[in-house]
């Protein structure tokens, strides 16, 4: 299988079971509607998909079964996040060994280090790996790396090919793809999906295609085929999903939301909120309106 990471790719969840362990039966139903709707990857451990809330034995269980059950047709991207550098190559080996195709690396921490040391930080981690690597630059745990920091990583270590860019700064985002040799950058918000693409990106990692994958996929193809007009149109449709997604929490109307459409995902683990029956009725309301359940 081609390592190349573009269009549309799914940031999965791992379904829980009522006891809170990963229910490995509706985790592989996840992964097999998602690859048979057209997804054109699956980023494992995200940071949006509650990826800090398991343990690094659950996070392979978690990874193992997406590539057993991916069926080989689309690549799998496995997600660290550490500031414990031994940690990282540790998972850096296990995950090139269960047999993710690229290996993601989330910024360092909610610290602000000097920029020679994040840069020491990621030489250690390039000069280990031996399948390609993903940056994941997330606001959400705090002190995004800067630009100019981003630039000197990919000019810097050849093995860093994708950027899946978080931010929500499209002037930094500007200002990469217009480097020479730029990497291949990834929406990380389905709100900027139209964005991203347009100003030179290369696709999306997504939650909303967790619940209606034909929903990004579709987008995705109007912006290869630069039909602007209606993947605005769907750009704004999108944007009302998201809006009743986000009811009840970060990712409580998500896990729901699924269920409706028949994949459980059951709820997930504290500190995250569980969605309430009044919010259900949001949800389920709304989605409705919208005429895609």
């Amino acid at each position: 299988m081609s390592n190349r990471i573009n269009g549309s790719l799914a940031e999965v969840f791992a379904a829980i079971g009522s006891d809170g362990s990963i229910d490995m039966v509706n985790t592989q139903r996840h992964i097999e509607y998602l690859v048979e709707n057209g997804v054109n990857g699956l980023f494992v451990g995200g940071v949006a998909a509650e990826g800090l809330t398991f343990s690094l034995d659950e996070r392979l269980q978690w990874l193992e079964t997406t590539v057993n059950f991916s069926k080989s047709s689309v690549p799998v991207i496995f997600n660290i996040c550490s500031l414990d550098i031994k940690d990282i190559l540790k998972q850096l080996k296990l995950g090139e060994d269960i047999g993710a195709d690229v290996i993601s690396i989330t910024q360092p921490s909610p610290i602000s280090f000097p920029e020679t040391d994040v840069l020491k930080y990621y030489q250690i981690i390039a000069s280990a790996a031996t399948v390609p690597l993903m940056l994941y630059n997330e606001s959400a745990i705090g002190n995004p790396l800067k630009a100019e920091t981003v630039r000197k990583i990919f000019q810097s270590f050849d093995n860093f090919k994708y950027y899946k860019d978080s931010t929500h700064n499209l002037i930094d985002t500007h200002s990469l793809l217009s480097i020479q040799n730029p990497p291949a950058i990834l929406a990380g918000s389905d709100g900027l999906i139209y964005d991203i693409i347009v100003s030179g990106g290369s696709g999306v990692v997504s939650l909303v295609i967790d619940v209606f994958p034909k929903i990004i996929t579709d987008i995705v193809r109007s912006l290869e085929k630069k039909d602007y007009v209606k993947a605005l149109e769907q750009q704004r449709f999108i944007l009302k999903i998201r809006s009743i997604l986000k009811t009840g929490g970060l990712t409580a109307g998500y896990r729901f939301a699924s269920g409706l459409v028949g994949i459980p995902l059951g709820n997930a683990r504290v500190p995250y909120s569980t969605v309430s029956e009044n919010d259900k009725n949001t949800i389920r309301v709304g989605l409705e309106d919208l005429k895609i359940i």
